[in-house]
Formats: structure tokens, C-alpha cells, sequence
């Protein structure tokens, strides 16, 4: 406890939480609880599109592995194992349709309700296999004694993720690409190119999401994100059982689920939770498939196989979980005789089944760019490298804290506890809170399976430390940090010794309550949900304005214009913003690290004529600029005209623009972004004196080349 209480306390002075704060937010304002009928009835329609969703998944993935895997699941293991690889079918048969032109509506929507029908009939006749899971998760949360009080904290947390779901999206990842590029592929009925660089990645969670836009909007997207925290929780729960008490899955999931950076993006249409998810049962798997004889059960080894596939293929961060688990395989075989080609064999099993979900990913980036994993290792693939300072300015966003030797690498736990607040890195300081239980481990005591869990979670954490030092990046190995806790935690929990027990109790709790302040300050500061939640704000009318922290300079004024006003047979090119989401009119945007067609197309033309002529072909009738984000995001060189190319632009935007409308975004302390709209005429028109590009361009782009003297190719083809 010594040495719990001195990281709370340190954690408490270098992130002192406001806590008057959440005491002023918890404080009625009027006398309205309850949401409004309208808002009920939004809610209502997307959690059924959730359980639609879900209801497939579900029946999807039970059909799968009961012909896997016949017996010795428990009813709370084949709700996770059948939801997992479920939702990771939904997603390639989605895929599939995309290239088949299929993303249709009334066409998915129609899709989803067959499917939930018959998943609902099968796993009616199949009843008896989930037989028992409510008391299954039940004694699982409430084990009893002092560690009911960790199942009332988890339902809690839940509770308010829940809630959280309801809010309208603000991440700004979600907007750019987990829910703006699923949102352009519904415009476009297929899976079109987009010079958005993050849709070149791993998108198996996007694809799940192209569903959920189609059945509603981001209530569905980001309950589905929940049920993979739901689901996570309940494999953490089962996974404790397995190692031998309830106590060890209950403390595991209070470790995992209470992180911050996880708590904030759950609140999301992120990735993070099915990542998390597909990981952990990528090591759960293989810890199933530990034989007493020492040996390794290949139904379970091709399942890990399957949720590490699954994982790399929703993030290029995953790929440690399958380095662990291929490490583990060939380190278990070689203590058998013949060990070396037992390796060769399972490591083979392992690597197809990895590959099977990660490969359509690679052919496609192979196709797009002629690098299977762009934008990364530029010097073996450089079909379509990004220019060298963007490919500098990516790594160095996505690097974390810096590490140059091995002191670095051992202060790196310390460091993310207590100076990192972000929802890239807010691991708070529960996991090192709870080291000093590991202490009172007796190994000879421990089961084989216990002790992999343990020598698994230590290969992970230099490994990991070593790709990323980035919380969020290293969340779906920190459930098996978390196993291996729980495992620790768990023995106090159950010990005999009643002050090892509140000890155990103690430490969890204090840890649990200082990451959770910071989750609902986060709420009432950066959020600010409720006259959303009770109708009284529309939902738009939330995302149309800049919060603390999020959604900045919004566009979604201008975007519910277009909406209204604009002809079905407009197509929109958006300059100067990258959150796509929710554009409810077929367009073509570009994040910060790709070129805009506007700027390429100009770099490629002779005369403003010309460049016309490019944009009316690609059937772009409109322009539409964000004014305050071109200032913001100029120095990651959205700006990039070669000097031929700005004065084709220049000419472009004074003879061959209209100005239609102008809508502001409200981007607090009074200032307002102006949104312009503009027709692209064939033919020369009058420029508006107020929008040339003298006056909102020019000062810009000529900042930009004053940092970025040397041109470089402007496209990418």
C-alpha cells in the first residue's frame, strides 16, 4: 500500500483534478430529467439498429464456431468468441460488396434485417448453448464478499458509457476517417479511391461502421464500439475463471476497462475497443490451447490465428499481438522432442490465419499505391511515397514519448502515468499502483497456463514499448497487462489475510476513482452533453459548434446547407477541411497528409482553363472552403502548389468561381469561421471582391512556401 499510495499521490499533484467541477455538473440546472419524445424516439431507433447489428454478429459467429469448437465453452465464452468473429465476418463480407458496388441503403438495410431475423431463429433453435449466461455474468461481476463493490463500479462505468453513446459524434478521428470515409463510400454505392491517407490502413472496423451509417448514424457506430468493450469485458471475466478464480477476470476489467484513454474513446466511433478485443482473444485463444501434455490444441491455435488477423486488420498497431503469440508458440514447442519442426508447423497454422484477414488490406493498398502498407517503409515499396517532410511529420506525431536509451525505455511507464492527458495517451495510475502485487506471487504455486499468462504479458511490454509509446496504440496488449494484474490482484482478493485483501480492494478503487474523475471532467468540459441528451439542442445543431478540445472549426453549418439546397447531381470538392462526417452530399475531401485534387489538378495544368475542365470532369459543380481550417492545417502542407500551379489556381479561383452562400461556424469565445460555397462555372464569371484569392489565400500559401522552400510532386496519381 506504501507504494500505491505514493504513485496516487504523485499522480494527484501532477494531474490535480478539478473536482468541484463534476460536483457542479452532477447539480440539476431545471427541472427536466428526462429526454424529450423526439430524442427518445432518435434513440430508440438507433439502439434497434444496434441490436439488429448486434443480433447478426452474433448469429454469424455462433454459426462459425460451433463448427469449430463443439464443447467446453461456457455461455459467456460463446457470447464474446461468437460476437468477435462475427462482427469480423460482417466486416469482409461488407468489403466485399463495397468492390461489388452494393453500398446501397435500403439495400444494406434490408441485408441487416434478413440476417437478423435468421441469426435470431438460430440462435433460438440453439438456445441451449447460451443457456445460463446471465447468471454466468452475474456471479462473474458479483463474486461475492468485498468484491461485489468492483462489479457495482463496473456497471457504473457502463452506465455512463451508455449514455455517452447517445451523444452526437465530436472525435475528430471519427470525423476525418471512421466515420467520414465509411460516410463518402455511401454517397458513392462502392469503395472508391479517396486521397484521405488513414483509408489506406487496415479498415475492418470501418466496414462494420459503412453498416451502421446505413441503418442510422453514429448512435449505432458507437454503441457497436461499446459492445466490443462489453464483449472484451466479458472474455477478461471468463479468461480469470479459466485461470482459476473470478476474482482475478473481475480486477482484470476493472484494470482495463477503467483506463481513461480508453473511457474517451469508447465514447467514440473509434477503433480502440475492437482492437482491444480482437487482441485479447488473439492471447486468450492461445491460452486455450495450452494442452496438459504440454502440447497445443490447432483448433484453438487457428482461432488465435483468426483474432490476431483480425486485429492487424483493423490497425497496423496490432501487429504486436501476433509477434507475442508467434514467440510463445515457438518457445512452447521447442521444449518438446522435436520441438523445431512442432514450431515450423504451428507457426505456419498460425501465420495463414493471421494472413487470412490481413491480406485484402494488403492487395488493396497494393492496388491504390503500389505499397501493400503505405505509407510506411516508403524505401521498399516507393510505388507512391508521401513526401519526405510529410512522411517526418507522420512519424513524429505518432511516436509518443522519446526514447534514447535504456533508462528512457524503463521511465516510460512512469511518464505516461503521470504527464500524458490526452485520449492518444491517459493511462492513468492504476497499472502501477497495482505492480507491487506481482510481488506476492508464489510461481511454484502457479498453474502452467497462469505462468504463460505472466511470461506473455512480460515479452509484451518491451515490445510494445517499442513500437509505440502511445496508450491508445498500446491498448490491446495492455489487456494481457491487465490479465496478468488481475492475475496478482486477484490472489490478494481471495487471500485469507483480511489486510492483503483491503489492500488489493483499496488500491483498485483509489486508482479506479482518480481515472474516472478525469473521465467525467472530460464529460462536463469537453462534451457538455446534456441539452443534447434531453432534446433540447439538436444534433446537428451540437456538432455545428467547436468544443473544448474537439471539433475544431466545424463545418457542419455549411453541410447541412448543402444538404437542403443543393441538387442530387452535385458533386462537392471540399478544400481546407478534412472532417468528412457527416456530409450528407456526394464530395471528395483530403486529409493533411495527402493532396487535394484542387491543388493537383492545378500543379497538372497549363491554364486556369484547363483546370476547369479537370474538375468539371471528375463532376465536382462545387467548391466548398473552410477559411479558418486552411489557416489551421496549412503548415502540414495542404497548401503545396508548386509556383506554376498556385498562379493557375489564382486564376482559377478569380474567373471560374461564383460565390453561392456563406455559412459560419460557431468556434466559441465569439468568432465565427467563415464557410464559403462556390459554383464551378465553364465559363469565365465576375469574382466576388470579398472571396479573391488575394485576400484569403495568398498570405496563407506564401507563409507555407516560406517554411517548405523546396517543391515537391504535388500527387500521388
Amino acid at each position: 500500500m506504501v507504494w500505491a499510495a505514493f504513485v496516487a499521490i504523485r499522480f494527484c499533484l501532477q494531474q490535480p483534478a478539478p473536482f468541484s467541477t463534476i460536483l457542479d455538473s452532477l447539480v440539476p440546472q431545471d427541472n427536466q430529467i428526462l429526454p424529450s419524445f423526439a430524442a427518445l424516439a432518435t434513440y430508440a431507433t438507433g439502439c434497434l439498429g444496434t441490436l439488429a447489428l448486434f443480433l447478426c454478429a452474433l448469429g454469424a459467429g455462433n454459426a462459425v464456431l460451433s463448427r469449430w469448437i463443439r464443447n467446453d465453452i461456457t455461455p459467456l465464452e460463446r457470447v464474446a468468441l461468437s460476437g468477435a468473429i462475427g462482427y469480423g465476418v460482417l466486416a469482409y463480407v461488407t468489403l466485399a460488396m463495397g468492390y461489388t458496388g452494393l453500398y446501397q441503403r435500403a439495400l444494406l438495410r434490408g441485408v441487416i434485417a434478413i440476417g437478423a431475423v435468421l441469426s435470431g431463429a438460430g440462435l433460438y433453435r440453439g438456445r441451449e448453448h447460451f443457456a445460463g449466461v446471465a447468471a454466468e455474468a452475474r456471479g462473474a461481476l458479483f463474486s461475492g464478499g468485498i468484491k461485489n463493490l468492483l462489479g457495482l463500479g463496473l456497471l457504473f462505468v457502463f452506465a455512463t458509457d451508455a449514455v455517452m453513446t447517445l451523444v452526437p459524434e465530436l472525435f475528430y478521428d471519427a470525423q476525418v476517417y471512421h466515420l467520414g470515409v465509411p460516410n463518402f463510400y455511401l454517397l458513392e454505392h462502392r469503395l472508391a479511391p479517396i486521397d484521405v491517407m488513414p483509408a489506406k490502413f487496415p479498415f475492418a472496423i470501418q466496414m462494420i461502421y459503412v453498416l451502421g451509417l446505413a441503418l442510422k448514424n453514429e448512435i449505432v457506430t458507437k454503441q457497436t464500439h461499446f459492445i466490443f468493450l462489453l464483449l472484451l469485458t466479458a472474455s477478461l471475466l471468463t479468461a480469470g475463471r479459466r485461470l482459476g478464480s473470478r476474482a482475478i477476470g473481475i480486477a482484470a476489467a476493472v484494470l482495463f476497462v477503467t483506463i481513461p484513454t480508453m473511457q474517451i474513446n469508447v465514447w467514440s466511433s473509434g477503433v480502440d475497443a475492437g482492437v482491444s478485443l480482437f487482441g485479447f482473444l488473439a492471447f486468450a485463444a492461445f491460452f486455450r490451447s495450452l494442452r496438459d501434455d504440454g502440447g497445443l490444441d490447432g483448433r484453438w491455435l487457428a482461432l488465435s490465428g483468426l483474432f490476431a488477423g483480425f486485429c492487424v486488420g483493423s490497425k497496423y498497431t496490432g501487429v504486436f499481438v501476433p509477434l507475442v503469440v508467434g514467440l510463445m508458440i515457438v518457445g512452447t514447442s521447442l521444449r518438446e522432442p522435436g520441438g523445431v519442426m512442432a514450431a515450423l508447423r504451428r507457426g505456419t497454422l498460425f501465420s495463414v490465419m493471421v494472413a487470412l484477414p490481413v491480406v485484402p488490406w494488403l492487395l488493396k493498398n497494393w492496388f491504390e499505391t503500389g505499397n501493400p502498407v503505405y505509407p510506411f517503409l516508403p524505401n521498399f515499396f516507393p510505388g507512391a511515397p508521401l513526401e519526405p517532410w510529410r512522411y517526418l511529420q507522420l512519424k513524429g506525431e505518432n511516436r509518443g514519448l522519446a526514447v534514447e536509451s535504456l533508462r528512457d525505455l524503463i521511465l516510460v511507464p512512469w511518464k505516461l502515468t503521470m504527464n500524458e492527458r490526452s485520449s492518444l495517451s491517459f493511462q492513468g495510475p492504476m497499472f502501477l499502483m497495482a505492480i507491487p502485487f506481482v510481488g506476492l506471487l508464489r510461481w511454484k504455486n502457479l498453474s502452467a497456463t497462469t505462468r504463460t499468462v505472466l511470461v506473455a504479458a512480460a515479452i509484451f511490454i518491451p515490445i510494445g514499448l517499442g513500437v509505440t509509446r502511445l496508450t491508445r496504440y498500446l491498448l490491446p496488449g495492455l489487456t494481457l497487462v491487465a490479465l496478468a494484474l488481475g492475475v496478482a490482484l486477484g490472489e490478494s482478493l481471495d487471500s485469507r489475510n483480511g489486510l492483503q485483501r483491503w489492500a488489493a480492494l483499496g488500491t483498485l478503487s483509489i486508482a479506479a476513482f482518480l481515472q474516472l474523475t478525469w473521465c467525467y471532467v472530460i464529460i462536463n468540459n469537453s462534451y457538455g452533453p446534456r441539452d443534447v441528451l434531453l432534446g433540447r439542442e439538436s444534433r446537428l445543431a451540437y456538432m455545428s459548434r467547436a468544443h473544448p478540445g474537439q471539433n475544431p472549426n466545424p463545418s457542419v453549418p455549411m453541410y447541412i446547407w448543402m444538404g437542403d439546397h443543393l441538387p442530387p447531381s452535385a458533386r462537392v470538392l471540399i478544400f481546407g477541411e478534412e472532417k468528412g462526417y457527416p456530409m450528407p452530399v456526394r464530395h471528395a475531401y483530403s486529409g493533411v497528409y495527402d493532396v487535394n485534387p484542387l491543388v493537383r489538378f492545378s500543379n497538372e495544368s497549363r491554364t486556369a482553363e484547363e483546370l476547369t475542365q479537370k474538375l468539371r470532369h471528375e463532376g465536382f459543380t462545387h467548391l466548398m472552403v473552410s477559411v479558418y481550417e486552411v489557416h489551421r492545417l496549412a503548415d502540414y502542407g495542404i497548401l503545396a502548389w508548386t509556383d506554376d500551379g498556385f498562379r493557375v489556381f489564382s486564376d482559377f479561383w478569380n474567373t471560374f468561381l461564383k460565390l453561392n452562400h456563406v455559412e459560419y461556424g460557431d468556434v466559441g469565445n465569439g468568432y465565427k469561421n467563415p464557410l464559403l460555397l462556390f459554383d464551378i462555372s465553364s465559363t469565365p464569371v465576375e469574382p466576388t471582391p470579398s472571396s479573391k484569392v488575394d485576400n484569403l489565400i495568398a498570405p496563407i500559401y506564401q507563409k507555407f512556401r516560406t517554411d517548405h522552400p523546396v517543391s515537391a510532386p504535388a500527387g500521388r496519381g
